[in-house]
């Protein structure tokens, strides 16, 4: 077991540069990033609906490779739907609301571009 435990944080080990930061690939220093979703439920889908646009940079977090982030998005209830079908008796609208947020995401393990990571946030 302690041999896994060793071979798993291994990559985690050594302090990397920003030029080959796991989320970036060689030599990208920013990133810009645009996510959109509807609210599904056990009944089907929502009138409520999510976007966001994440701006990126890569930083480090003690050792482990890393990445800054500025969030801004929100979410829509659009139309008559009160979504008291799927989720009880609270109306959409009551998720209308604009996010404006900080995070930083963190690569525990990684290898050939694939990894494993945690994210830290303030909105």
């Amino acid at each position: 077991m302690k041999r896994i435990f060793i071979y798993l944080l291994l990559p985690c080990a050594f302090a990397c540069s920003a030029n080959d930061n796991v989320f970036f690939g060689k030599g990208n220093k920013h990133q810009v990033s645009f996510a959109a979703g509807e609210s599904i439920r056990r009944g089907g889908v929502e009138h409520l609906y999510t976007a966001f646009l994440t701006y990126s940079e890569p930083s480090d977090f003690f050792f482990l490779q890393a990445r800054n982030n500025l969030e801004l998005g929100g979410f829509k209830a659009k139309g008559i739907d009160d979504c008291s079908k799927h989720s009880g008796s609270v109306p959409c609208n009551k998720y209308n609301q604009g996010v404006l947020g900080i995070s930083k995401d963190v690569a525990l393990v990684h290898f050939a571009g694939i990894y494993t990571g945690i994210g830290l946030g303030l909105i």
